[in-house]
């Protein structure tokens, strides 16, 4: 595979097709489900937020086998007209995989934007305007540089990983990284291949980190309720709605068709049995990125901090995404090499350290986000009134950054469990994580197995994600006592 050749760039080509169109999709239907959950703040619906931030984490390769599994009780003609091959392969179906996996990333997206928003701002607007007029006029305009934002980060996210276009038989550049290093064996080669996809993903990134910059200039959250109900017309209620269900809908068949397919099949149980040491070695590469990446991201956060309007910081905290999944474990490889450190190579810390390379940004803005929301008044008070900086940092500062360590060990913990495209190169020999388990048996179709595996992996994410919900009210009670 060279550089520069007629073959390679339609592989590029293609792949930002397949980035673009994908993200394109997911953040339409994102925009309206995540405004009309917005939009019942206050009610029943509200609690869909939850279900929104349980999905993000999930592994595109579950909604690929849910995907995968429906499609295959099709009738051959709308397999046909889709422009699915049989078996199930092909562009189009990687394309809607693909916005699929990203639609809970970027309906929470969708949502955080909004939360940003003024309250005071909308409810002086709807004194004039028709709802209608004010989600366009007003609020569109207000929030459209941060959803650009998020559609720039999740297209880096879609065009450096190859996770659902390979399990479909579509060869994208992030594949390609990843089949010459395994051919060659050599990382300069890799690198020089990777240019023309780092010069996107870099500009990218760039880019926004950027708006970012100026989001987080006067960062606060508002849990915003309508003083009223938002009259919309009913066409434009509807399209609302419609997306809604699209993302409800998702939400409940990732699981509802991974039990049914564990129960109706056969080999669920000793599967699972086989996979324990899987499990386990996941877990354990979950906890050691948790506790490692904690003082990283808070070191990072603190720069950050204190250098918040300077944007070289912005771009070095993100570039870790820019990275192509398979350059991230190539470029391991040869550190370690070139350090002669087997100890660690042999080890659950060297996969555990791609995810943390991978997705140390997320905790770090997280953690960054965390120290925002901090009246700077009261660190004021413990540099005047501590006897030393130990009192201060362990009577004030931890206790309100609390919140912050739990959601990015959190965060952390959960992408590392789904982690394949780095993960696969760094892996130890006779060593195996859930998800590569999983992704070698999904190439070769669906089965009882594979959704009891797929099942194990979303307990983990739900349960690590409950554990962090409940413990964040849990220190919000602690911090702002009565307040709910």
């Amino acid at each position: 595979m060279q550089l520069i050749s007629p073959a390679t760039i339609l592989l590029l080509t293609r792949s930002i097709f397949l980035s673009s169109l994908s993200v394109l999709i997911a953040m339409f239907i994102a925009y309206y489900a995540g405004t009309w959950i917005w939009m019942r703040n206050g009610t029943v619906l509200s609690s869909v937020r939850w279900l929104v931030i349980m999905l993000i984490p999930v592994p595109a390769y579950i909604f690929a086998l849910n995907v995968s599994y429906v499609l295959s009780y099709t009738p051959s003609l709308i397999k046909v007209s889709w422009g699915v091959l049989s078996p199930i392969q092909g562009w189009t179906i990687s394309i809607l995989v693909q916005a699929i996996a990203f639609l809970p990333l970027a309906t929470g997206i969708v949502i955080l934007s909004l939360d940003l928003l003024d309250s005071s701002i909308i409810d002086s607007a709807r004194m004039f305007q028709s709802d209608r007029c004010i989600l366009r006029r007003v609020i569109l305009p207000l929030i459209s540089p941060f959803l650009l934002c998020g559609a720039g980060i999740l297209f880096v996210l879609s065009i450096t990983e190859y996770t659902i276009p390979s399990l479909f038989s579509v060869t994208v550049y992030s594949m390609g990284i990843f089949a010459a290093y395994s051919t060659t064996n050599d990382p300069a080669s890799s690198l020089i291949l990777s240019l023309p996809i780092l010069g996107i993903t870099v500009f990218l990134i760039s880019w926004s980190a950027s708006q970012l910059k100026n989001t987080f200039q006067n960062f606060a959250l508002h849990s915003y309720t309508p003083v009223s109900r938002f009259i919309l017309p009913l066409q434009v209620r509807l399209v609302y709605l419609v997306c809604f269900l699209v993302l409800l809908i998702e939400g409940f068949f990732v699981i509802g068709i991974l039990v049914w397919q564990a129960m109706t099949g056969r080999g669920a149980l000793q599967s699972l049995l086989i996979s324990s040491g899987d499990i386990l070695y996941t877990l354990q590469i979950g906890i050691i990125v948790a506790v490692v990446s904690l003082p990283l991201a808070l070191i990072f956060a603190t720069k950050l901090y204190k250098r918040e309007k300077i944007g070289i910081y912005w771009i070095l905290i993100l570039i870790p995404l820019a990275i192509p999944a398979p350059l991230t474990g190539i470029g391991l490889i040869s550190v370690m090499q070139c350090l002669n450190i087997s100890l660690l190579s042999d080890s659950a810390f060297f996969p555990a350290l791609a995810s943390i390379t991978r997705f140390i940004p997320f905790a770090a803005l997280i953690l960054f986000a965390c120290m925002k929301q901090i009246n700077p008044d009261i660190l004021h008070a413990g540099q005047v009134f501590g006897k030393n900086l130990w009192i201060i940092i362990n009577r004030i500062y931890l206790p309100l950054l609390i919140p912050g360590l739990l959601a990015a060990a959190g965060v952390m913990l959960v992408f590392s469990v789904g982690e394949l495209g780095a993960t696969l190169l760094v892996l130890p020999p006779g060593s195996s994580t859930i998800t590569i388990r999983v992704y070698n048996y999904l190439h070769y179709g669906g089965s009882a197995s594979v959704a009891a595996l797929c099942l194990v992996t979303i307990s983990i994410i739900m349960m690590v994600v409950t554990t962090v919900i409940v413990l964040l009210k849990r220190e919000k009670e602690k911090l702002y006592p009565g307040k709910r």
